[in-house]
């Protein structure tokens, strides 16, 4: 009986050796899958940080690109107002060259042309030779030609 007793006991302590022993192995495949997840996990943690990082170059570098545009539209915006200045200045001056124009063509209205054209004709004709080294010498109407000299 004790020896069936020990026999028994023998069987009984062998199973749960065994059972122990696959419970460690099923426990140690386990620990190798968390072990292989855990560093899939921390390559995927790296590989998020650089693209992290790459997005934070590419703001900065966008974030100085808007801040050239900025300046560029700055700029733009300023020669837009000098250029307004200068289309008003160029307005200014010629509506004053369109004054001096009316000025200066009633003051040659006063010159009788075509007069003076057909005497230094009619005096070159007879003289032989235009007055003044040949140029023909406005008349003011109602008046004589002056001497050029």
């Amino acid at each position: 009986m004790l020896a069936d007793r020990s026999a028994g006991a023998s069987r009984d302590i062998r199973a749960l050796i065994g059972d122990s022993r696959q419970q460690v192995v099923n426990g140690t495949a386990r620990a190798e899958d968390v072990a292989h997840t855990m560093a899939d996990m921390l390559a995927r943690t790296n590989d998020v940080a650089r693209l992290i990082d790459g997005i934070s170059r590419a703001c900065c570098r966008q974030s100085d690109d808007i801040g050239e545009v900025n300046a560029d539209l700055r700029g733009i915006g300023q020669d837009t107002e000098e250029n307004g200045s200068l289309v008003e200045s160029v307005s200014r001056a010629s509506e004053r060259l369109r004054q001096q124009s009316c000025l200066l063509d009633e003051a040659i209205s006063s010159f009788d042309l075509g007069k003076t054209i057909d005497a230094a004709a009619s005096s070159r004709s007879s003289a032989g030779a235009a007055p003044s080294g040949g140029r023909a010498l406005p008349r003011v109407a109602g008046r004589a030609p002056a001497a050029v000299g």
